[in-house]
């Protein structure tokens, strides 16, 4: 089902969201699941969980074909008369690479009217209505929505790369503060057994 893309929920709440999360599993995490290894592969380990990758459409693997459902109806006044005619869908297949969950994710700069289209799986699929158009006019249509989602990742792309940026610091300082704690507590256990 063709849906608006990039409008459920606003970038910086979803990227708050999944900073707290990390945060949750770094804080549950055992302390010798923090304390085991380098201090560089504990970080890996949570920020790799939590790391996004943008979408990256791979428009030489567009495919084509007819869309799904019945024909497609469209109105018009002509004269002072309604006409309708029938049509066709026609999909646009767009294979991606990257997280499929960011093409709900409104980036920081969005228009009031965001592309439409469905995701399934690693695949991007845009829709229109076939109403005896030309490949050429088809093409056309595929470009200008095409155009408009690669604006949009653009933006996101750099929302996603700060954040991906700051996660590393984040769960990083968030280690070193539980192992530091666990240093002292151990320390203190050292002592007491001494005595």
């Amino acid at each position: 089902m063709t849906t608006q893309l990039f409008n459920h929920n606003p970038v910086f709440r979803y990227l708050q969201e999944r900073q707290s999360e990390m945060e949750q599993a770094i804080i549950q995490a055992s302390d010798s699941e923090l304390q085991q290894g380098d201090l560089e592969v504990v970080v890996s380990k949570f920020v790799e969980s939590y790391t996004l990758t943008p979408p990256s459409l791979d428009e030489g693997k567009i495919h084509y074909g007819p869309g799904r459902g019945s024909a497609h109806t469209s109105t018009s006044w002509d004269f002072g008369r309604q006409t309708t005619s029938a049509g066709s869908w026609i999909q646009a297949s767009i294979p991606f690479a990257g997280s499929s969950e960011l093409f709900q994710v409104q980036p920081s700069s969005f228009t009031s009217n965001p592309p439409r289209g469905e995701v399934s799986g690693q695949t991007l699929i845009l829709t229109f209505p076939h109403q005896n158009k030309s490949a050429e006019a088809v093409q056309r249509q595929v470009n200008q929505q095409l155009m408009e989602i690669k604006q949009y990742l653009a933006t996101l792309t750099s929302d996603v790369e700060s954040y991906n940026e700051g996660l590393r610091r984040k769960a990083r300082q968030l280690i070193e503060v539980r192992r530091s704690k666990v240093n002292r507590e151990q320390s203190l256990f050292d002592q007491l057994n001494q005595r």
